[in-house]
Formats: C-alpha cells, sequence, structure tokens
C-alpha cells in the first residue's frame, strides 16, 4: 500500500514568495522556512492528501527525476518530524 501524506493539522499557516515559504505550525508555535518547492509540496497536501507518487508527479516535471525524489523523501521526513504532515492514516 503505497505512503498517503496529508497536513497534520487544518490551521497550519503557509506563506510563499518567489524565494521560498514559511509555514507555521500552531501546536508548537513553531515556524519554518521552506524551499519554493518543499512549500508548493504543502500547499498540495493542504489541497488533498497525496502519495509521493502523486507529489512526485506534480513537483518534478524538470530535472533529474531521481534526484527530485530524493529530495522529496528529505522533505516528507523533515516536514513530519516538524509535525506539520504526517501518514495517513496516522
Amino acid at each position: 500500500m503505497p505512503e498517503v501524506w496529508q497536513l497534520a493539522r487544518t490551521d497550519i499557516g503557509l506563506r510563499c514568495w518567489e524565494d521560498g515559504c514559511i509555514a507555521y505550525q500552531p501546536l508548537t508555535g513553531e515556524t519554518h522556512m521552506l524551499t519554493l518547492k518543499a512549500g508548493q509540496m504543502l500547499g498540495l497536501l493542504r489541497e488533498n492528501q497525496r502519495t509521493k507518487q502523486e507529489l512526485i508527479a506534480e513537483l518534478g516535471k524538470e530535472g533529474d527525476l531521481s534526484d527530485f525524489t530524493e529530495t522529496l523523501t528529505t522533505w516528507l521526513l523533515q516536514l513530519s518530524e516538524a509535525r506539520l504532515i504526517c501518514r495517513y492514516p496516522a
């Protein structure tokens, strides 16, 4: 069964600019600086749950997919540790 990811909470704040994004986790009061692509990934998860493969297909359209897959895997781990996202069902 593929991993399905979603936001950990519906009230997570997200602001993006040309060069990056900031995510706010209200449960912990922490603010996290993200790359633009990582912020876009968080935005996609805000819209709906997605599998890792769906995220790769939507965000990894340019460049080397094997490198991007590794990067996306790292983002999933880091955002999960920051309690911004979680696997579904948790």
